[in-house]
């Protein structure tokens, strides 16, 4: 995060401050400004004394401005990145066709950033409500070849990436929960990165959860965010909430196994890395079964094991359309929707909420996931 942040203030500085001909010390305070916006949670994290970046005690009016501030910054930086690589494609094209290159970029350079920013502040803006926005309900008839009949019908709600943190409103949970009990799972699993603080900073609105509803169980497996938050303190609270968390283990419903692991940020914090063998045992020989795992990553593992459907978070789906493509290959090519690898099918949820650190989404909406088990030609 620091390198990028580093990169991030050096070419917007470098491209959109200093060529203006603004007296100097304008620049120097925009040139501050961007500094800020860049380092924001470093200097966030340094100024409350938390040792999360992700979750600063700061009063929430400061974390909306900075926040604000950052996704501006992040957006505009990312419009010049993409003029700059078409002007360098530009340049390529005509040199190679031995032609004399134009001024236009050059001569219109600071009409054409400040054309830029105002697209930034639109679509910043824009992102932010999407952002904001309960998820919207994605069904899928999921089809196993070997599904005994007493599971066909059973229907799975997945919560994915949530990141409840003090800006997260109370209504806001109320409203997600009535969602996904609107829906009448029989399973409902949170899917990791349900959190992003300590249990006694956010501990009353993430108890708002414990009134979903499934008619059988409530499943969690941890995300990343959890081992940021507080691990132990954040296992027990789950538990008190009537949760079951799949730590690399597993449960027979209906002979179908439901299997969770756990998140590899786990070997930071010197507790139990994902074990996709552990968790599903031999049980995948006698039985379909459905692997729950924050990140997508470990669907390999789970093919080996034979893992009929394996069901991830992490991505936000890459949270703005053209982005998509860079997370998933930060997370072996998965980011949103269906995949086939070997026999296991891999489903990777947009995820139900946002993470505040970039609380945008632009073409890449939030979801809840609901999937109904059918046994095949029934």
């Amino acid at each position: 995060m620091k390198l990028i942040a580093i990169v991030m203030a050096a070419f917007l500085i470098v491209r959109a401050v200093l060529p203006c001909s603004f007296r100097w010390y304008y620049k120097i305070l925009l040139s501050l400004l961007i500094l800020f916006a860049s380092f924001k949670f470093f200097i966030f994290a340094w100024i409350s004394g938390s040792p999360n970046v992700f979750a600063p005690d700061l009063p929430v009016f400061v974390q909306y401005i900075g926040t604000g501030i950052y996704c501006l910054a992040f957006i505009y930086f990312t419009l010049l990145l993409i003029v700059e690589a078409a002007r360098l494609v530009y340049s390529l094209i005509v040199k190679s066709l031995g032609r004399k290159l134009s001024n236009l970029f050059r001569e219109n350079a600071n009409r054409a950033n400040l054309i830029l920013l105002g697209v930034a502040l639109v679509l910043t803006g824009t992102g932010l409500v999407m952002g904001m926005v309960l998820p919207t309900v994605k069904e899928h008839t999921m089809e196993i070849a070997r599904l005994p009949k007493e599971a066909d019908g059973i229907k799975i709600a997945i919560l994915a990436d949530i990141h409840i943190e003090k800006t997260t409103s109370e209504r806001y949970v109320k409203e997600l929960v009535e969602l996904v009990n609107a829906q009448k799972p029989d399973i409902i699993c949170l899917l990791g990165d349900m959190v992003d603080g300590k249990v006694e900073d956010i501990g009353e609105k993430v108890a708002l959860l414990k009134d979903l509803k499934a008619t059988t169980v409530v499943y969690g497996v941890p995300g990343n965010h959890e081992y940021f938050s507080g691990y132990d303190a954040w296992m027990k609270f789950f538990k008190g909430l009537g949760v079951k968390m799949l730590i690399n283990e597993a449960e027979l419903i209906d002979g179908v196994i439901f299997a969770g692991i756990t998140d590899k940020a786990a070997r930071r914090y010197k507790k139990p890395v994902p074990d996709v063998v552990r968790a599903v045992g031999s049980g995948g020989q006698n039985h379909p079964v459905i692997l729950f795992s924050h990140r997508p990553e470990h669907v390999a593992a789970a093919a080996k094991q034979k893992v009929d459907l394996q069901i991830s978070g992490h991505t936000h789906g890459g949270i703005i359309w053209g982005m998509d493509i860079l997370v998933g290959m930060a997370n072996g090519g998965y980011y949103s929707g269906f995949y086939e690898v070997d026999d296991t099918r891999l489903y990777v949820s947009n995820g139900a909420g946002i993470w505040r650190g970039l609380p945008v989404r632009l073409g890449r909406n939030s979801e809840l996931t609901v999937f109904t088990l059918k046994v095949p030609g029934k």
